[in-house]
């Protein structure tokens, strides 16, 4: 079992790592490691007293990693054990950091949107009394540590708004959307004797110190595996919406590799559904044959694996032999041939120094994204998944492709295909459409057996028109976007009618109406001036363009245009005419006189 006192007991309000409940009597334990993933702590400790003190939410501290203790089990086959089982403290600490909502940020850096999503924890910490405990480092910070943070102020990324999730999960978003990025980590203890998680994505993690790993040295076996099953020499990059590269790729909807003649024409394609601009489509898919590009998809995939020897264990070696995820070692086949290659997964066994395992290569960045979508997916499918297997849309955020996936309500009575909406009764006929209907955009309802169409609202014809339809199936009622009206039964008023324009009562497409009525400003006077009232009474003469009719002018009734006498007119003509009388009588006698 061996004696060992580099692993610690520590409560959460330790001051110092330095100092805890040594577990000397630990066995079986296993430390794994794994680039831009959770990894993890396994052990043994015989249950005694020491064994007691150990429980969940504990931390051990292992070769300076930090661990949260998430899970116990108590073996009692034979002797009484307890297994432990623990996460990576920040791992453990950002999966738990809930985030209600964060909302979309748009063009912004991956180190703004991270600081926004610490920013919604720490005010939810404050307002329940709790101090955040991540750290986002600065560059001065990280650049004592020789590392920088990814693509900053370079790459701009579209991060949509999402509800209950947590940091671990913004992070993996956030490096889905760049492409590229290493999650950088650390716990340590302020000045406050408080714990914090320092935190950054960075272009890389690791350093070159230099290690050589050999059969005859520190290697017990070595696998090499060249993979080109995933290499890509043409590619062909879809951003949101099936969106291309062809409008700012001289028309071409692909992107060719530096490699192309070297390897031949390797194609494949990439979702970048996230990228909603051409621009930062084809910028993301350059960078996935940059030379910069460690993880670049042009080049066959190597993969190194064996078992090693850890010689940091040994005082003759001591720091000098240290790995660490990210790492760059050097590694040589048995003929001689020298691999440039980092460490990706680290398998550590404190005890059994020479039961190691290391594997060696590229991240496969989109195997490991693979698995984190696939377990979001899950996430959110058991959310959205009722209990007869279908999906509750109250549950679901972002977009639906209708084209492809038919949306239905529980009593399937309402439908969406496409881009058009129906409801239908329970007999399972139309009682409305909206959308897509023959082509053009309108809105129609059916009557409650849903055989007969009552209102149409939208494209008919060749124009914009409402409708409601009578028994007949004709319009009772019709207006479009020209003005046009008509309305196929009486029109009743309880009150005055104010008409504003002009009036126009009899039959269209004739020359001759039955009654016009004009407003005051509509039909000028003498003198050019449009004060005067104006209203005609032209009964219907079948094409008699020459027919004037009868009409009220300047409060003057006039037939054919001409003035018709008024009563004053007529008395004032009786009066002239009595008077001629009588002086035509007068005249009479003195012609007779005279003669």
């Amino acid at each position: 079992m061996g004696q060992i006192t580099f692993m610690r007991l520590h409560d959460r309000y330790t001051d110092s790592f330095e100092t805890g409940e040594v577990l000397n009597n630990a066995y079986n334990i296993k430390e794994t490691r794994i680039l831009n993933d959770t990894g993890s702590i396994e052990f043994d400790y015989p249950y005694d007293e020491k064994a007691r003190l150990i429980s969940q939410n504990m931390l051990v501290s292992v070769n300076g990693h930090i661990y949260e203790i998430s899970r116990t089990t108590r073996n009692m086959n034979g002797a009484d054990s307890l297994h432990v089982y623990g996460t990576p403290h920040f791992v453990y600490e950002a999966q738990k950091a809930f985030i209600p909502t964060i909302g979309d940020h748009i063009g912004e850096t991956s180190r703004a949107v991270l600081q926004a999503a610490v920013k919604i924890i720490s005010d939810f910490k404050e307002e329940v009394k709790e101090k955040c405990i991540f750290h986002i480092m600065t560059n001065a910070e990280l650049t004592a540590k020789g590392m920088k943070w990814v693509a900053d102020d370079e790459l701009l990324i579209d991060f949509f708004s999402t509800d209950k999730t947590n940091l671990w999960d913004v992070i993996k978003t956030i490096i889905e959307n760049l492409g590229r990025g290493e999650i950088f980590h650390e716990t340590t203890i302020d000045s406050n004797n408080n714990i914090v998680c320092n935190i950054a994505i960075v272009e890389r993690i690791g350093t070159d110190n230099g290690v050589r790993l050999r059969l005859e040295k520190n290697m017990q076996s070595i696998s090499i595996e060249r993979n080109v099953s995933d290499m890509i020499t043409r590619l062909w990059a879809f951003g949101s919406d099936d969106l291309t590269v062809s409008s700012v790729n001289g028309g071409k909807a692909y992107i060719d590799s530096p490699n192309i003649e070297k390897y031949g024409v390797q194609e494949g394609y990439k979702d970048y559904s996230d990228y909603t601009s051409a621009d930062k489509l084809y910028r993301n898919a350059k960078w996935e044959f940059d030379e910069d590009n460690e993880d670049r998809i042009d080049v066959p995939q190597l993969t190194i694996s064996g078992k090693l020897i850890d010689l940091s264990k040994l005082a003759e070696y001591g720091e000098a032999e240290k790995l660490e995820i990210g790492d760059t070692v050097h590694v040589f086949d048995i003929d001689g041939t020298e691999y440039v290659q980092r460490v990706i997964e680290y398998q550590a066994y404190p005890l059994e120094p020479k039961e190691s395992n290391i594997s060696i290569g590229h991240i496969r960045r989109d195997f490991f994204i693979g698995i984190w979508q696939t377990e979001q997916a899950t996430k959110k499918h058991s959310k959205w998944q009722t209990a007869n297997n279908s999906v509750n849309i109250r549950k679901v955020q972002g977009t639906v492709n209708t084209d492809r996936n038919e949306v239905q309500s529980d009593n399937e009575l309402l439908k969406i295909v496409g881009d058009l909406l129906t409801i239908y009764n329970k007999d399972g006929n139309k009682r409305l459409q909206l959308g897509n209907v023959g082509g053009k955009f309108t809105l129609n309802i059916y009557n409650d057996d849903g055989k007969k169409l009552k209102i149409k609202l939208g494209d008919y014809g060749d124009t914009y028109a409402f409708a409601i339809y009578g028994n007949d199936k004709e319009p009772a009622i019709y207006m479009d976007a020209s003005g046009e009206v008509i309305i196929a039964g009486s029109i009743q008023t309880m009150k005055d009618c104010l008409i504003q324009g002009m009036l126009r009562v009899g039959i269209s497409g004739n020359n001759t109406k039955g009654i016009e009525f004009y407003g005051d400003s509509y039909q000028p006077d003498k003198d050019g001036n449009y004060s005067t009232p104006y209203a005609r009474l032209v009964p219907y003469v079948a094409n008699n363009e020459d027919f004037k009719g009868i009409n009220v002018e300047g409060g003057e009734l006039c037939v054919d245009e001409s003035p018709v006498a008024t009563t004053k007119d007529i008395n004032n003509l009786s009066k002239q005419i009595e008077a001629l009388t009588e002086k035509v009588n007068n005249l009479k006698k003195q012609i007779d006189t005279m003669s």
